[in-house]
């Protein structure tokens, strides 16, 4: 357990064995965990090697390419994004294959995210605007957090 949620837990249990007034206390929490909340997302990082990853389009018809550090990850990934989705996207999205992402390119913006708790995941659109709505949206569901801010790429 990390030393804040000690201190959290020590504090509620201090509240209620010597009976002290728990609403400063509670207020103090919720402003604790409302400054962790509104923290700011981690800096891009590009993979130090290659990586697997498929191509597709987005929402709005623009190209994307999603990767994974495995070509098992990449498959699963791919997997689960066709079967949520319905069989439509398969025919827009390639197969899994090797892609090297160079940090110092243009063409993309790309973000990371953690797939299940697991890190290496990313996925990079052709417009800075896009990149941050997708990022954006991504980062409201728990199980792709921490989900990284964006940055200019090139996919080769």
């Amino acid at each position: 357990m990390s030393r804040s949620w000690r201190f959290i837990v020590v504090c509620l249990l201090s509240c209620v064995t010597r009976r002290v007034k728990t609403k400063p206390v509670v207020v103090a929490l919720v402003l604790l965990m409302a400054g962790c909340a509104t923290m700011p997302p981690p800096p891009y990082r590009a993979p130090s090697s290659p990586v697997w990853g498929y191509r597709g389009t987005d929402m709005k018809d623009l190209p994307l390419v999603t990767y994974a550090p495995t070509r098992r990850a990449c498959q699963m990934l791919r997997e689960f994004v066709v079967t949520e989705n319905g069989p439509t996207p398969v025919a827009r999205l390639s197969a899994c294959t090797r892609f090297i992402i160079d940090d110092r390119g243009t063409g993309y913006f790309a973000y990371t995210f953690a797939y299940g708790g697991y890190p290496g995941f990313g996925q990079a659109v052709t417009t800075a605007d896009s990149c941050d709505a997708a990022r954006r949206v991504l980062a409201t569901v728990r199980l792709y957090r921490p989900v990284s801010t964006c940055a200019p790429i090139e996919v080769r």
